[in-house]
């Protein structure tokens, strides 16, 4: 694994206020973080997604760029009606 992913750390740079730290090019993630703490959500929900973001590009790494690829909108339209219902393992039709 890439030193500049083992150095990279979230910290509360202000109250409610979380970031990514450390080496590499980390803004795009931090305008995202800023952008949602300035929506009004929640100190932990900002919180909770700058975790998510720490470890997205530990998997870009394990599994390479090919699984962050675009998704056809056909496949999400299609989806919710093929998608097996909770508990009964039928699919919508």
């Amino acid at each position: 694994m890439s030193e500049d992913l083992l150095s990279i750390r979230v910290a509360e740079v202000r109250a409610g206020r979380w970031e990514l730290t450390g080496s590499g090019e980390l803004s795009l993630f931090n305008d995202f973080l800023g952008y949602v703490a300035d929506r009004g959500y929640s100190p932990r929900t900002v919180r909770a997604y700058a975790f998510d973001l720490l470890h997205l590009p530990a998997g870009s790494l394990l599994t390479g760029p090919a699984w962050m690829r675009p998704v056809p909108m056909s496949c999400c339209a299609t989806w919710p009606r093929t998608a097996p219902n909770a508990g009964t393992g039928s699919t919508r039709t």
